[in-house]
């Protein structure tokens, strides 16, 4: 298709194909099933639903410039790619899987009303935004991009990589513990309470700039 405009309650695209040569536009009202399947557009890729259940197991969505995805949920180990941009807000909490992909080659914007968990590679080419209640990030986890910017309510708790040029971290409290790594050229880090501490095998956490470092905390635990 070249324009595709698609309103619809329940699409079930289960190991199929939805392509367009230009823009698509997905308006489904309840539950997306993309498992195994592809939902791609050359230019811009839309979908959207207030109480959206979309399914992506072993699925991709791409789009060569735009990706915007305004959902309830988003699950499964499938392929989330734009060429561009990608802005995705979601309302449940969001698990990432170590096999599943999230990437834009611009900028990237993640919300979530809920938690994000991140147990795989999170990227952007240039910015990357990940807003949430709470945030963790695993020890083989990587949230990575050029000005990497992360927002918690509450607890931002990372074992993995937290990498960038620019780094910023806020929340009220963050927690980098045994395997964490905290890495910027440029470093800052606002928060009610900062805990820097080995885990239970004595492994050690880093936070550590190549240029300056802002740590703009009430409570610095380094332990």
């Amino acid at each position: 298709a070249g324009n595709l405009n698609l309103n619809a309650a329940i699409v079930n695209n289960q190991s199929g194909a939805i392509r367009s040569s230009q823009n698509s536009q997905l308006n489904i009202s309840q539950q997306l099933n993309n498992q195994s399947g592809e939902i791609s557009a050359v230019k811009q890729l839309g979908i959207q639903g207030d109480q959206l259940a979309i399914n992506n197991l072993n699925g991709q969505l791409l789009a060569g410039e735009n990706l915007n995805i305004n959902a309830k949920s988003l699950t499964g180990d499938g392929r989330v790619l734009s060429l561009g941009n990608a802005d995705i807000q979601l309302k449940d909490s969001y698990q990432h899987n170590a096999t599943a992909q999230l990437q834009a080659n611009q900028n990237l914007s993640l919300t979530s009303a809920g938690d994000i968990n991140n147990d795989g590679v999170i990227n952007a080419g240039n910015q990357l935004q990940l807003s949430a209640v709470n945030i963790s990030n695993s020890s083989n986890a990587k949230i990575e991009s050029h000005d990497t910017q992360l927002t918690a309510q509450q607890q931002l708790n990372n074992t993995g990589l937290i990498n960038g040029d620019l780094t910023t971290l806020t929340a009220d409290t963050v927690n980098n513990q045994g395997t964490g790594r905290i890495f910027g050229t440029d470093l800052v880090i606002s928060a009610n309470t900062l805990n820097n501490l080995p885990d239970a095998n004595g492994t050690a956490p880093v936070i550590a700039s190549r240029g300056d470092m802002n740590l703009g905390v009430n409570v610095l635990n380094n332990l």
